[in-house]
């Protein structure tokens, strides 16, 4: 299943998504040439150990030197079930190799989830999902440094003490700093749409 496309400098394009293997989803990426549409490299996720991913989640940007960066969600066993993780790879534009992969959880004893990701000027990755436990959902946004993937900063999107709320958008403005839209959503089925700004420095 591809969920997205992106151009590089050479016009080029690179797909993303996924590719199945019986219930399971591994990731698929692929560059082609922009002139007759071979394929330049490709890469498939099920050579991975514990890259299991969620369908559905995803997100995928071209960055600086062309580098590719995808994001998604881990499918992980754990005790009571399965649970998620934040998942994120770059590769280099060239050969389409890994230059880094994060496995990200704020904090034990949540699931979390990837919705929604940008790159800045500098190619770090800021990332928009949702964190649970079991009861509610709440937005997180993360942002990882393009060099190795560490995490510069992670902070929750304050919206409303009561009810739940998701990520829907995110995006980094020229100046770096993070605008984020998030649904919130209350106990009687009503909803808010919500649109936050945040340091792109600390969030």
């Amino acid at each position: 299943w591809v969920q997205g496309i992106a151009i590089d400098s050479s016009g080029n394009p690179v797909i993303a998504g996924f590719s199945p293997n019986d219930t399971r989803y591994y990731s698929y990426l692929a560059k082609h040439d922009a002139v007759d549409g071979h394929l330049i490299w490709e890469h498939q996720g099920e050579d991975e150990p514990a890259a299991e991913l969620w369908h559905g989640s995803f997100g995928m940007k071209i960055g600086p030197n062309d580098d590719v960066v995808f994001v998604s969600s881990t499918k992980e066993q754990e005790p009571g079930g399965f649970t998620g993780r934040c998942f994120i790879q770059k590769f280099s534009g060239r050969e389409g190799q890994p230059q880094w992969t994060q496995r990200f959880r704020p904090k034990p004893g949540t699931a979390d989830f990837s919705h929604s990701m940008d790159l800045d000027r500098e190619g770090n990755v800021l990332v928009a999902g949702y964190s649970s436990d079991g009861h509610q959902d709440n937005t997180v946004i993360s942002k990882f440094r393009a060099l190795d993937g560490e995490l510069m900063w992670s902070t929750p999107c304050e919206i409303r003490a009561d009810g739940g709320n998701r990520p829907s958008a995110i995006l980094v403005d020229q100046t770096g700093n993070v605008v984020v839209c998030a649904n919130w959503r209350g106990d009687d089925s009503s909803y808010e749409a919500h649109m936050l700004k945040y340091a792109g420095t600390d969030g």
